[in-house]
């Protein structure tokens, strides 16, 4: 995602996947956003109408 200051790397996951084996790629993933100047997030819940328009 861009915003009008940043980039931003999002790893989109059902909140029950955000733990556990998923921990070393968010590791991986944050590490390779902050190499190429992004910020990183992990978002595990979205409002049900924002689900519709992930592809």
């Amino acid at each position: 995602m861009r915003t009008r200051t940043s980039a931003w790397l999002i790893e989109v996951r059902p909140a029950e996947l955000t733990f556990g084996e998923g921990r070393e790629s968010f590791a991986a993933a944050a590490e390779l956003a902050r190499v190429c100047g992004w910020e990183f997030a992990v978002v595990g819940e979205w409002l049900p109408h924002t689900m519709m328009t992930l592809d």
